[in-house]
């Protein structure tokens, strides 16, 4: 059975490689697969999903180009490039939600897979759930804690409930194209929105969001 690895990808930082929730993120995907891969004689298949969600001008970086940049930096070092040099790495590049790369995933695999699905820790309830809507296959959710940023630490109660509204919402959409075509504009407006905000402000509406 064919192993896949997703990697949910969450914004851009003005510098990726430096920014501490991407590192805390990446290094523990990529010590993860290497560590289930290590010992066994397969060559996973490595899906980065997140779209143009840059807010930096010129606005061209997308999620899975980042998320691919420092991770295969991570591959390539010579204490495990030999171990690594079979991975295979694919992006999702128009994805700008959760449900929305699943879908795609689903698409671009064929078949049952042995498939494990990284993501925020606040997120992996919902992670879950869709993704068992969505494939008939072995799925394992693997919850990483890498965010420091003020949204992770407003009330627990706060979180759920939101979590819980966006997925009743999302379900939604797996089966209902015109719905997810709708959710993925407002997802491009939103950005378009944060990209007319300064540091501060971006800040303050990301927490009222979940407010």
């Amino acid at each position: 059975m064919k192993k896949v690895f997703y990697l949910q990808g969450y914004g851009i930082p003005e510098k990726p490689a430096e920014d501490g929730n991407y590192s805390r993120y990446l290094v523990f995907v990529f010590n993860y697969i290497f560590d289930y891969c290590r010992d066994k004689r397969i060559k996973p298949e490595i899906f980065f999903s997140g779209g143009k969600t840059d807010l930096i001008k010129p606005y061209c970086r997308t999620e899975t180009g980042e998320m691919r940049k420092i991770f295969t930096k991570l591959a390539n070092r010579p204490s495990v490039k030999e171990k690594t040099r079979e991975w295979q790495y694919r992006e999702i590049k128009k994805s700008f939600s959760a449900v929305e790369g699943l879908l795609v995933l689903k698409q671009e695999i064929s078949g049952k897979v042995d498939l494990t699905v990284f993501c925020e820790l606040i997120r992996a309830e919902r992670m879950r759930e869709l993704a068992k809507k969505i494939f008939d296959s072995n799925i394992t959710i693997a919850a990483v804690d890498f965010d420091a940023s003020p949204g992770r630490y407003l009330d627990r109660k706060i979180i759920i409930d939101k979590e819980k509204k966006k997925l009743k919402k999302e379900l939604k959409m797996i089966d209902d194209p015109k719905l997810l075509k709708e959710y993925h504009q407002e997802k491009v407006n939103r950005i378009e929105k944060l990209k007319k905000m300064n540091v501060k402000e971006i800040e303050k509406y990301l927490i009222k969001e979940y407010l």
